[in-house]
């Protein structure tokens, strides 16, 4: 036996040594905690990867502009142009929640501005269940919860 012989047997303490740094280091990351105040789409698409839900933008050729579409199931362009806050149904809104900028929201009427639960520099609209999924929130007061299926932001001084 040579010299090189002698440091072939440490291969496999260096391979169990190298393995395991590499699963600590993936569980670490793992473990980080989602943002809880998400700040763009792009936190958001994260999120809903992470959570296995669909995201589409509501333009043809899905590039974002004014919002997000994050929702259970696949949505169609179409489908997704249909969902529009002020016209709503229950059945128009399950599984299914618009994210708007903070800007985009400054436009809207200010009754229906009531319908919109901050997140963030965010504003979501839509399912009032997959709201509390995304937000992780637990706590929203059922008085301010409309039977209509969206969920009430806290009311804002006037």
């Amino acid at each position: 036996m040579g010299p090189m012989s002698g440091w072939k047997q440490y291969l496999p303490l260096l391979f169990l040594v190298v393995a395991l740094a590499v699963f600590l280091y993936l569980a670490q990351r793992s473990e980080q905690p989602e943002p809880t105040n998400p700040q763009s789409f792009e936190d958001v698409i994260a999120i809903a990867k992470k959570r296995d839900l669909q995201f589409r933008s509501d333009t043809e050729d899905g590039t974002f502009g004014f919002r997000l579409i994050i929702s259970r199931l696949p949505l169609t362009w179409m489908r997704a142009n249909d969902l529009v806050p002020g016209r709503r149904l229950d059945s128009d809104w399950v599984g299914t929640v618009a994210v708007y900028q903070f800007g985009d929201v400054s436009r809207l009427d200010e009754a229906e501005l009531d319908y919109f639960v901050p997140w963030g520099k965010l504003f979501l609209y839509g399912d009032r269940s997959l709201i509390k999924e995304l937000t992780k929130q637990t706590d929203f007061d059922p008085l301010d919860i409309p039977k209509e299926g969206g969920v009430r932001a806290p009311k804002r001084a006037r």
